[in-house]
């Protein structure tokens, strides 16, 4: 850089060397027309590889998207699977429960049948019992 204070140096010799570079370059005509070229070129790549990348990006966002619709679509699946798996097993405990209920019940009858059983049979054993001492 120049310099407005007096006791520094006006500037040091990379920075002339720069700018009288800058100069020459310009005043060639087939330099700078080949460096725009050049650029051009270069532009016109950077501009392939943006189109490229920004393509691959879609297709990265798609195949995210597929993937949250897929992993929705398998949970829905999961809540309808285990939601049938809860009503089949409360199905199943329903008829395990009728079932006890009823063995219950036939084993009340049976108790009652036996006891019903077993006052017959005394019964009978006394009768039995007066009609052998009857007959004695």
């Amino acid at each position: 850089m120049f310099s407005l204070q007096p006791d520094q140096p006006i500037g040091d010799q990379s920075e002339l060397g720069k700018l009288l570079s800058l100069i020459n370059f310009i005043s060639d005509k087939d330099a700078v027309a080949a460096r725009i070229v050049e650029i051009k070129k270069t532009a016109d790549e950077s501009a392939t590889i943006i189109d490229t990348a920004q393509a691959v990006k879609a297709e990265i966002e798609k195949a995210r998207d597929a993937a949250l619709a897929e992993c929705a679509q398998r949970e829905d699946q999961l809540a309808a699977d285990r939601a049938a798996f809860e009503s089949n097993c409360t199905a199943r405990a329903d008829a395990i429960n009728e079932q006890a209920a009823e063995i219950a019940r036939l084993n009340q009858e049976a108790q009652a049948e036996r006891d019903e059983a077993a006052k017959i049979t005394s019964d009978l054993k006394l009768r039995l019992e007066r009609v052998k001492a009857a007959a004695a």
